[in-house]
């Protein structure tokens, strides 16, 4: 009976080391949890961001998940290796994951609430038509290929005078750098006039550009963005989303306006008109008559010859 607690002791210990063996400890290699979910989240961000990207486009994908792992400060082989331990112990993976799907419901939100205000907005205004014949989504890099954006629309006779046109779209660079986003939207003319906005982008956000024509007529509509970087090693790129051209044609009020400026516009010009030539008219009245004062001259007689002795001995 004295062996009874000496037994006791033995079968505790070996239930702790079972237990312990039982529970799997996470490596020091592998990436701690939280920081596990911030690295999918964006990884998961990209990959969906590259499938816009096909054929000779195809390499973006690899620079957007490049770009994942050089934010995060890790490698391939680590995010490789920590997803190896993740999947092999399902729960930890299943917590990251239930979280990121509660992200990603609250970030849906925020654009469907944003979306549906933006649309608010555009409907009330009158004539509103999409223009944008591009993509939604653009990935933008330092490089000298893919740098930049640009479009140019010829107008045909749908343009209307005083037409606002709005170019816009989200702007994302996920880390802690600033842009150096340069934007700009010209309308050019049929008498070689131009008329152009621009803007500098230096952080997340949305970037819109609001231009409103004259009474011109309008011969093209073009628009740049433009990447500038400093660190050329570094591919660092910048997603441009949700892109969108929308056209506006003025509001009868407007319409109105512009008519009453015209009329009196010609209603002053015919008054200027008048004016002067009232007052030429006036002035050839009051002007008096000058008299002839042109001299006549009178052709001398020619004298015959017994005249012309008289005359000579009358001066002698």
């Amino acid at each position: 009976m004295k062996k009874l607690p000496d037994l006791l002791l033995w079968l505790a210990v070996g239930g702790c080391l079972t237990l312990t063996s039982c529970k799997k400890r996470m490596p020091s290699d592998v990436i701690p949890p939280d920081r596990m979910e911030d690295i999918l989240y964006d990884y998961h961000l990209a990959q969906a961001v590259g499938t816009e990207f096909n054929g000779e486009e195809r390499y973006k994908r690899e620079l957007l998940t490049d770009y994942v792992f050089e934010k995060h400060h890790i490698t391939e082989a680590q995010f490789d290796s920590s997803m190896v331990w993740y999947t092999r112990n399902m729960e930890k993976l299943d917590d990251i994951y239930q979280n990121l799907s509660k992200r990603y419901e609250d970030a849906n939100k925020n654009l469907a609430t944003l979306y549906q205000e933006r649309k608010q907005q555009t409907t009330v205004s009158g004539d509103t038509v999409s223009l944008w014949q591009g993509k939604k989504m653009y990935v933008l890099t330092p490089a000298a290929l893919t740098n930049r954006l640009t479009f140019n629309l010829t107008a045909d006779t749908t343009y209307h005078q005083l037409d606002r046109f709005t170019w816009e779209m989200d702007v994302l660079r996920p880390d802690s750098l600033p842009i150096n986003l340069y934007a700009g939207l010209t309308l050019s003319y049929r008498n070689d006039s131009t008329q152009a906005v621009m803007r500098t982008v230096t952080r997340n956000g949305r970037l819109v550009l609001n231009i409103k024509a004259d009474t011109l007529q309008l011969r093209s509509i073009q628009g740049f963005i433009y990447l500038s970087d400093s660190v050329k090693s570094a591919l660092r790129p910048v997603v441009l989303g949700n892109v969108s051209l929308t056209r506006i044609h003025p509001t009868s009020v407007e319409l109105k306006h512009l008519e009453a400026m015209r009329r009196k516009a010609a209603e002053k010009a015919d008054s200027i008109a008048q004016s002067t030539t009232d007052t030429l008219n006036s002035k050839k009245e009051k002007q008096p008559e000058t008299p002839d004062t042109t001299s006549v001259t009178k052709t001398p007689q020619r004298l015959s010859p017994a005249e012309l002795r008289r005359q000579q001995q009358r001066q002698r």
